[in-house]
């Protein structure tokens, strides 16, 4: 006959169990907290309780444990909070971000603060552009605080379009047919081949692709690819507000600057590349020294 637990013990199980979710959930909104936070180089208490849903006593508790591990803190202006920069050890194990993102900031960030605008580079994932490097933070001129890990239709958006336009037919034929499989309803003209020759023909005859302006119409995108031993491997968008620039003024202002960004992209991509400074290197020769 089996044994049954006394209360006693049923009572010991059930704190540990409901002490176990209850620390789950503190990370949970730590972790909710911290993304919120990086949205926007200043945000208020009432910011982040509109974006995480949060009672405002929990993020204030939650706000003063970040700051006391070196990871946020209160700023001199009343009532906002920021990240401070202990906040990239949270990712100095992770070794995985393409050299082509290190590479391209610091040239992004010199073009943005000489016109004016933001700069968007995305790469490649599943069915979408994702921006994996922008300059919003150095410039007040753009409608979003932040891009970041943004999802860019291939079809809808500039990025995506250069992007597809420059890649090999063979590799078109391919994202057109994932492209079919997409829930973005941008990505519903995949389904018809000739809209689909007529789009990525006229992107290719441009050499730069714009967004779709039905989609926002307050802001106006420019787009070119990025190559890599001549290969597509991310794409390079300015945006700018349609108030002020019209779309055919822009590209006439902004192509050769956005052209030149790209193209010193791929120069420093090819420079600072290990793997190409390894089959470039005459055989018999000595490696550099260190």
């Amino acid at each position: 006959m089996r044994a049954i637990p006394s209360v006693e013990k049923r009572t010991e199980a059930m704190v540990e169990r409901e002490s176990k979710c209850d620390g789950v959930r503190a990370v949970e909104r730590a972790i909710d907290l911290l993304q919120a936070l990086n949205r926007r180089p200043l945000s208020t208490l009432h910011d982040l309780h509109r974006e995480t849903g949060l009672p405002k006593p929990s993020i204030v508790r939650l706000l003063r444990t970040l700051e006391g591990k070196g990871l946020a803190a209160q700023s001199s202006s009343y009532g906002t909070y920021q990240l401070l920069g202990g906040v990239k050890s949270l990712s100095s194990g992770f070794h995985h971000e393409p050299l082509i993102i290190e590479i391209a900031e610091e040239i992004m960030i010199e073009v943005t603060k000489r016109e004016g605008w933001p700069l968007a580079l995305a790469l490649f994932e599943l069915n979408a552009m994702v921006v994996r490097a922008s300059t919003i933070p150095y410039t007040s001129l753009s409608l979003l605080h932040s891009t970041l890990n943004k999802r860019l239709s291939m079809i809808g958006r500039s990025l995506g379009r250069a992007f597809l336009a420059a890649s090999s037919p063979s590799e078109q034929k391919i994202l057109i047919e994932i492209l079919k499989h997409s829930p973005d309803p941008e990505d519903q003209p995949a389904h018809d081949p000739e809209a689909m020759a007529r789009l990525i023909g006229q992107v290719r005859e441009q050499g730069y692709a714009m967004r779709d302006p039905l989609i926002e119409p307050r802001s106006a995108t420019l787009a070119v690819p990025v190559h890599d031993n001549g290969r597509v491997v991310a794409s390079l968008g300015i945006t700018w507000i349609a108030a002020g620039v019209s779309p055919q003024e822009g590209v006439k202002r902004y192509l050769p600057t956005l052209r030149a960004t790209a193209a010193e992209i791929s120069r420093q991509l090819d420079i600072r590349s290990p793997q190409r400074h390894a089959r470039h290197m005459p055989i018999g020769e000595p490696a550099p020294a260190e």
